[in-house]
């Protein structure tokens, strides 16, 4: 990554941070995914335990899923099975 790509990818990042700021707490719609693991670290690292993680049940979603991401317990995420 060059300098410039990744100045513009922090930048977002600090943008993505100041909007959490402006929510004061938020749900992240957590899939166990890349994308919907980073949206739900990033909120956690800003807003802490304002923060909580949903998953919905479904056939589409492991097992694992519907008893508790391990990423979730591991790191402690307040977290809800719908």
């Amino acid at each position: 990554m060059e300098e410039k790509e990744l100045q513009e990818a922090l930048k977002k990042e600090e943008d993505l941070k100041a909007y959490f700021r402006q929510l004061k707490s938020v749900a992240v719609a957590f899939s166990g995914g890349v994308d919907s693991t980073y949206l739900l670290k990033t909120a956690h690292d800003t807003l802490g335990d304002q923060v909580i993680a949903v998953t919905a049940k479904s056939c589409s979603f492991p097992e694992r899923t519907e008893r508790g991401d391990p990423l979730l317990r591991k790191r402690r995420h307040p977290s809800l099975c719908m």
